[in-house]
């Protein structure tokens, strides 16, 4: 199996948004490198969302009610974590 590629402890993940169970930017590949052990992982989490809500508004002009996401492995296209506005799925 292929392994994605790390800086240290960090791993190339893809945001995905969603507004319920529609997602949102889906024409959009937004990568970021993200530490999945760090303890910090659960503070960037109400961040990355905040920046999905904003990007739908102004890219799409889809206001979104009710906002997720989920993190996925950029490599092997695994879903590694989702998030829903104040708790982790």
């Amino acid at each position: 199996m292929h392994q994605p590629p790390r800086l240290g402890n960090r791993r190339a993940v893809r945001v995905r948004y969603f507004d319920g169970q529609h997602e949102v930017l889906a024409n959009r590949e937004i990568i970021h490198m993200v530490d999945l052990d760090s303890p910090l992982l659960n503070a960037m989490l109400p961040g990355l969302l905040a920046q999905g809500i904003e990007l739908a508004q102004v890219l799409e002009n889809e206001p979104m009610e009710h906002p997720r996401l989920e993190l996925w492995c950029a490599i092997s296209n695994v879903r590694l974590r989702d998030y829903l506005m104040g708790g982790l799925l």
